[in-house]
This record gives structure tokens, C-alpha cells and sequence, in this order.
């Protein structure tokens, strides 16, 4: 099958990776939507501390983000999680800088799988 072009993706889960992914596939020419045509993607975000005494004010985060594609029968058509890390004096701040280098990483994967799948939109 010849690749698609971007299509509707319909991303719900936890708001930081949702938020996260919707903003790195917008970037790969991808439409979020609200419409329950469109390719639902279900994704969270965890995050972990990476604290090391050696980083003084510093607080190390570690945050992993996965989502999975579903086609209109419920069947999952893709798949894939992604880690990343981030330093901050802030907490929140690191999180969520982590947070989003892990949803651009998962970005790549998406963009390049869902364009080979052959789904209906």
C-alpha cells in the first residue's frame, strides 16, 4: 500500500502526553479532532525522579509516553512508548520538558506507522 498522507487523530488520555503528542504531530502535518471518525489515539505520561546528589539544586525527571492508535472496530493498529529526561530547578518544569522530548520521539514513530497502515478516514 502507498503511504497516506496525514489524516484526523482523535488523542485522549492523560493531559500532559495528550497535549504533548498533539503538539509534535500537528508539527508532522497532522489534524487533531474532536470527531469520532477520526483515528483515536489513547496516550499517557508518566513521570519518575532521576535525582542525583551530584546535581545540586537541580531535580532530574525521567517521563515515559505511550499511546496506541485504534481503528474504528477497536482494534489496536499501532502501538509504541518513548522515554525521555530533563533537568530543572524546577520539578513541574522538568516533567514537563521531559514529558515533551518523549511525545516528539513517540511523534516520529506515529507519523511514520500510521502513514504506512492502511485505515479509513
Amino acid at each position: 500500500p502507498s503511504a497516506l498522507s496525514p489524516g484526523e487523530l482523535n488523542i485522549t488520555g492523560e493531559p500532559a502526553a495528550v497535549e504533548a503528542l498533539n503538539e509534535a504531530l500537528l508539527r508532522k502535518g497532522w489534524l487533531i479532532s474532536g470527531s469520532t471518525s477520526a483515528v483515536r489515539v489513547l496516550a499517557r505520561a508518566t513521570t519518575l525522579s532521576a535525582d542525583d546528589p551530584r546535581l545540586g539544586p537541580m531535580r532530574g525527571r525521567r517521563a515515559t509516553v505511550s499511546a496506541r492508535a485504534l481503528s474504528a472496530e477497536g482494534e489496536t493498529i499501532w502501538s509504541s512508548r518513548a522515554e525521555a529526561a530533563a533537568l530543572s530547578e524546577n520539578i513541574e518544569d522538568a516533567d514537563a520538558q521531559a514529558t515533551t522530548v518523549a511525545a516528539r520521539l513517540l511523534a516520529d514513530d506515529a507519523d511514520t506507522t500510521l502513514r504506512e497502515i492502511p485505515w479509513e478516514r
